[in-house]
């Protein structure tokens, strides 16, 4: 799975928790802002749970 493919994972998941933070972001703000390291990170602790 791609880099991208993971932060528009990641950004669906946020948006659900907390509609009001995320509902301007999109998913080249993540992209852009985070290393592909961390992308990985939090797609592993917040979408697998790992």
């Amino acid at each position: 799975m791609s880099t991208y493919e993971k932060a528009a994972y990641l950004l669906a998941k946020l948006y659900l928790m907390r509609r009001t933070d995320f509902f301007a972001m999109e998913v080249e703000d993540i992209v852009d802002k985070a290393s592909p390291e961390e992308i990985d990170f939090y797609y592993c602790k917040i979408i697998r749970g790992t």
